[in-house]
């Protein structure tokens, strides 16, 4: 028996995680 997939092994190809975003150092006010 081979499986043809497997939920431990294949994994879902996902988008890897964005780093977080740096806070905005001054609100945009001129």
């Amino acid at each position: 028996m081979t499986p043809q997939q497997s939920p431990m092994t294949v994994v879902p190809t996902a988008p890897p995680p964005s780093p977080p975003h740096p806070p905005p150092r001054y609100p945009l006010r001129d």
